[in-house]
């Protein structure tokens, strides 16, 4: 991998925002059109902004960072006291049932 890379290094960036750009469309809900960004709900509900930052690996293949904020999503707080319930617990399991 890492000499196909080196072989043709802006074909391998091209596929990665290819991949990234098809990523983010169809499973986090985001699409950005003639500098647009416009969103849906995707597979963690609808998101309300995202940042992400890209990085070269020592072989020179690219990976990616990302922060997604998503909309109706608890505050921190609230999340420490969920995150102690059954219930949320089961709602957890659920969605990983009904998403994998």
């Amino acid at each position: 991998q890492a000499a196909n890379i080196a072989m043709d290094s802006y074909a391998a960036a091209k596929f990665f925002h290819f991949l990234i750009k098809t990523i983010l469309r169809t499973l986090i809900g985001v699409e950005t059109v003639q500098q647009h960004v416009k969103s849906h709900k995707g597979i963690f509900g609808c998101m309300s902004a995202f940042f992400g930052l890209v990085e070269s690996q020592g072989r020179g293949s690219l990976h990616l960072h990302m922060l997604i904020w998503l909309k109706d999503a608890p505050p921190m707080d609230e999340i420490e006291s969920l995150l102690k319930t059954e219930e949320f617990h089961q709602k957890v399991k659920d969605f990983i049932r009904a998403n994998l």
